[in-house]
């Protein structure tokens, strides 16, 4: 699914960035791209330096989604729906709960209707270290309170204008 964005003045105007990103990429790239320096630990890569055309990071050339039940779902069946997934340009390789793991070549199975997860054992085992390694990122991530950031008078004011405070 295209990702569009509209950068201030125009600027890298007409630019496509061909490698995977995710939404969870653009807070730092957004942060990134306003000059801004964000020392808090957050969860994506930037793909600022794509838009200008340098080379992607490691980390850069997959996108990861979950998605999980509704609520009310039985225990028993948000174990078997529970999904997590991972794309590259190549491949998409999606958790099924307890039912294992599904791996699609998403150019020639764009539709994803050709599971060769058991055809491609190599490229599934990649696939599922690389979704490990980020559910325990995340994990760490969303662990605990989010922090409690001090707000200016200055921000207090644009809050209430957008009508966020009273």
């Amino acid at each position: 699914m295209p990702l569009l964005l509209r950068l201030p003045t125009g600027r890298h105007a007409g630019t496509r960035v061909a490698s995977v990103v995710s939404l969870v990429d653009l807070g730092p790239t957004l942060i990134e791209l306003a000059g801004a320096d964000d020392e808090r630990s957050t969860q994506g890569v930037s793909f600022a330096g794509r838009i200008a055309d340098e080379p992607p990071s490691a980390a850069a050339g997959f996108a990861f989604s979950e998605l999980h039940p509704d609520p009310p779902i039985e225990q028993a069946l948000r174990a078997r729906r529970h999904r997590t997934a991972i794309a590259s340009r190549a491949w998409s390789y999606i958790g099924v709960g307890d039912r294992g793991a599904e791996l699609y070549d998403r150019a020639a199975d764009p539709r994803q209707q050709h599971d060769r997860a058991g055809e491609q054992p190599l490229v599934s085992a990649a696939f599922a270290n690389e979704l490990a390694t980020f559910a325990e990122a995340n994990r760490k991530h969303g662990a605990g309170e989010a922090p409690q950031v001090p707000l200016g008078e200055r921000d207090r004011q644009q809050l209430r204008a957008l009508g966020y405070l009273e």
